[in-house]
């Protein structure tokens, strides 16, 4: 006795070819670039550093003059200096160009480190989730 089943794969094909039309790694450097620059502004607008911490209080007279909520965006622009530029297919570049950024990502001697700018372990799975698999999921069901 002789078992034979058929297999159309037509689907798989066409998946596989759509994937192809759609999932570039220019495409991918770029989506990269702009999930971590909403990553860094979500997290560090609800008071949180690049490892999901409370950033450290203001000081009294600091919160005085400035208030209470620690998110960095007192201003704006610092978080505004914010940007990405795709500078390969495989790779983006995050960057900050505020000069006042330096101070908190590193902390001063009157200042406690706030580091904001970067992506934790847990940030990574996220962006390869959203930016590949999820995708990639949408397009083969």
């Amino acid at each position: 006795m002789l078992l034979r089943i058929e297999i159309d794969a037509i689907g798989a094909v066409e998946a596989l070819d759509g994937v192809g039309a759609t999932v570039t790694s220019e495409g991918l450097a770029n989506a990269a670039g702009a999930f971590a620059i909403d990553r860094i502004l979500k997290r560090t607008r609800s008071g949180k550093d690049v490892n999901d911490n409370l950033f450290a209080p203001y000081s009294s007279a600091y919160r005085r003059k400035k208030g209470g909520t620690v998110n960095l965006s007192n201003s704006g622009a610092m978080l505004e200096s914010l940007g990405y530029q795709a500078n390969s297919s495989i790779e983006a570049t995050v960057t900050c160009s505020s000069e006042i950024a330096q101070y908190h990502e590193d902390g001063t001697t009157k200042m406690p480190q706030r580091q904001f700018v970067g992506l934790s372990e847990k940030d990574k799975e996220d962006m390869i989730e959203e930016i590949f698999v999820r995708p990639l999921k949408n397009l083969i069901s």
